[in-house]
C-alpha cells in the first residue's frame, strides 16, 4: 500500500481498516492515516505488518505523519496493533478524544517495534490502553499519556530515548 505526499488515508466512522499479516504501508512526506473508525493491524511472529516511509535513499524520523485516531460520532472505534512495526514517522500512533464530545478509541499495542520516530511512539488521551511487550528504539518519547481512563504498561523495552521514556500525566488508574 502507498500513501502519496501530503495525502490523508481516511478510515471513516464505523469502518475498519484491517491489514493482513505481511502487509507494508509506505507513506511519503506529510502523508497521514486518519482514523475515525477502527484499525486492526494484527501481524504474526513471522509475518509482521510494517508502516514506514516510502523514501529509499533519505530516511528521516519525520518522513510521514503516522496514524492519528480522531473518532467522530457515537462509536469511538478501536486500535489493535500486534506484530506491527513503525518507522520514520512523526508520531506512530496518536489517539485523542474529539473536541465535539466523542470518546477516544480504546487501544491495544502488543509486540510492536517502534524505531526512528521523530516525536512519540504512542501518544494517547482519554480511553483505555494496553501497551505490552513492545520495543521503542531511538524514539524521543516512547509513551505519552494525558488523562487516560486506564493504562497498563508491561514488559516494554525503551532505549535511546532522547527526552522521556514514559510520560504519564493525570492518570486515573492503571499499572506500570
Amino acid at each position: 500500500y502507498f500513501i502519496p505526499e501530503g495525502e490523508r488515508f481516511i478510515v471513516s466512522a464505523n469502518d475498519t481498516l484491517r491489514l493482513e499479516p505481511g502487509a507494508v504501508v509506505r507513506s511519503d512526506d506529510a502523508a497521514e492515516i486518519r482514523v475515525q473508525g477502527s484499525v486492526i493491524s494484527e501481524g504474526l511472529p513471522d509475518k509482521w505488518i510494517t508502516f514506514t516511509s516510502n523514501w529509499h535513499t533519505r530516511l528521516q524520523t519525520d518522513d510521514w505523519e503516522g496514524i492519528s485516531f480522531q473518532p467522530q460520532g457515537s462509536t469511538p472505534g478501536i486500535g489493535l496493533f500486534r506484530y506491527t512495526g513503525f518507522t520514520y514517522c512523526v508520531t506512530a500512533v496518536r489517539i485523542s478524544a474529539d473536541p465535539g464530545g466523542s470518546e477516544a478509541a480504546d487501544c491495544e499495542v502488543d509486540n510492536c517495534y517502534f524505531r526512528s520516530i521523530f516525536g512519540v511512539g504512542v501518544d494517547v488521551s482519554t480511553g483505555k490502553y494496553l501497551i505490552t511487550r513492545n520495543v521503542f528504539n531511538n524514539v524521543p518519547g516512547a509513551v505519552r499519556s494525558i488523562a487516560p481512563d486506564s493504562i497498563r504498561l508491561e514488559h516494554n523495552i525503551v532505549f535511546s530515548a532522547k527526552n522521556v521514556g514514559i510520560d504519564l500525566q493525570n492518570v486515573d488508574g492503571g499499572s506500570v
